[in-house]
């Protein structure tokens, strides 16, 4: 940790700070709008993470973000959120897209390696065409779509879909790395991607899945059109059949919408393997919240947690040089434990046992078995201890959940906060213990 990492974090809190404040007195001053003045506090904050490779390396930007995060925090305590922070948070409606965003920053600038167009062309999106939406959609949105809290506009929709198409011509003519011919269809791809992206996501998460799911898009071979548009394709039927799906698995259709984002970002940053169990802990949240009482924010918390928990693990790779998509499969089998066995709560004490008994063994079997045909087997990481460490993970969700009641509040953010900080652990451990270590280059050169 330098000096100047340190300056420059505790500089850029006092920064966010004031740029909410000034953009609440002028907000004030001429009478602009909450939704205007929060998305002048957007830009300004975008245009400043575009810059940020230009001055940070890892580590120094790892402590910008910790410095950043406390920030945003900050602007949410109660005094402060009132007066410097009203510029940010005196919307209406309940968003996370604040610290959503600051998420995505982190994952574009370690994930994108130093590649200009991975890391700038998802913010500029997310910073200008959003902005750009959400002021023209409020101001001037009169067929409106939606409902309760993520009522969107045709107008606002489609003026983020021409942004987008703009600033990916744009940024595209100065890489070089893209051939000409290739820039229009492409940029048309991403643009219609986003926009049903963005128009299909509510309580901020689509400044974390529009960045990522550009990133998806571009990450991979963004010279093959083909490919490009047979996945814009199936991403675009799944998307209009989930409005089918919403009513038969009994979730709200914005819901089901996003969760099909969220799988399908899984599937393009990993592979299909990584997507069974987020999807099998979806089917048990579907069928645990069907016993109780459906609720939006039960669905959120379990696309929080799908897309946190990935986030989280790409980056931890990407941090620390290991592998660490074996910690991620590890993760997402405890959540599954801890969600069957919630279905047992009202059961006997022996059924009770009898559960968490066969759930424990069964998913850590398919657990492993899933690892042996995803090819997810880290030679760095002997067997016994990644065991250990599988079943410790899927011991302590069952056994959390063993005593609690199924209307308990956040209990999928307890269950995965216990796994995640288990397999961290072991993720450390394995890490401190290795002899030949597996870069994150290595392996996709690897897979390739």
């Amino acid at each position: 940790m330098t000096s100047f990492s340190i300056i420059f974090g505790i500089l850029t809190v006092v920064l966010l700070v004031l740029v909410a404040g000034l953009v609440r007195v002028v907000g004030d001053k001429y009478a602009l709008s909450a939704e205007t003045q929060r998305k002048l506090v957007h830009v300004s904050v975008g245009i400043f993470a575009l810059i940020l490779p230009l001055f940070l390396d890892r580590k120094s930007f790892t402590v910008f973000a910790l410095f950043a995060l406390a920030a945003l925090l900050l602007l949410r305590v109660a005094p402060i959120r009132k007066t410097y922070g009203a510029a940010v948070h005196s919307v209406e409606r309940s968003s996370w897209g604040d610290i959503l965003f600051l998420v995505s920053v982190s994952v574009l600038f370690f994930l994108a390696a130093g590649d200009p167009i991975l890391y700038v062309l998802p913010l500029a999106v997310v910073t200008i065409s959003d902005a750009c939406a959400a002021v023209i959609g409020t101001e001037y949105g009169r067929r409106k779509f939606g409902t309760k809290d993520r009522t969107k506009s045709i107008e606002g929709t489609t003026v983020f879909f021409i942004v987008t198409w703009i600033v990916c011509v744009i940024i595209m003519i100065l890489t070089p790395s893209i051939e000409r011919e290739n820039i229009i269809p492409l940029a048309t791809i991403i643009a219609a991607f986003s926009a049903l992206v963005e128009a299909s996501s509510w309580r901020g998460l689509d400044n974390l899945f529009v960045p990522l799911g550009i990133f998806a898009l571009l990450a991979f071979n963004p010279t093959n059109l083909i490919m490009q548009l047979l996945l814009a394709a199936l991403f675009i039927v799944i998307m209009v059949a989930s409005r089918i799906g919403a009513s038969f698995l009994n979730l709200s259709a914005h819901a089901c919408r996003s969760t099909v984002i969220c799988l399908f970002l899984t599937v393009g940053l990993t592979s299909i393997f990584y997507a069974i169990f987020p999807l099998a802990a979806l089917i048990a949240n579907i069928s645990l919240r069907n016993k109780t009482h459906p609720s939006d924010d039960t669905d959120l918390q379990l696309i929080v947690v799908m897309t946190l928990v990935g986030v989280f693990w790409l980056v931890a790779g990407r941090v620390t040089g290991y592998i660490a998509i074996e910690f991620y499969t590890n993760t997402f089998a405890a959540l599954l434990a801890g969600l069957l066995m919630l279905h047992f709560t009202d059961s006997s004490k022996r059924v009770r046992w009898l559960a968490a008994i066969t759930i424990s063994g069964l998913v850590f079997i398919l657990e492993n078995i899933l690892i042996v045909f995803g090819n997810t087997n880290i030679s760095w990481l002997n067997r016994p201890s990644a065991w250990a460490i599988s079943a410790l993970a899927i011991l302590s969700c069952v056994g959390i959940t063993f005593f609690n009641r199924v209307t308990q509040r956040h209990i999928i953010y307890k269950i995965t906060l216990v796994a995640t900080l288990i397999c961290t652990i072991g993720l450390l451990l394995a890490i401190q213990n290795s002899q030949k270590p597996v870069t994150f280059a290595q392996y996709f050169i690897q897979k390739i």
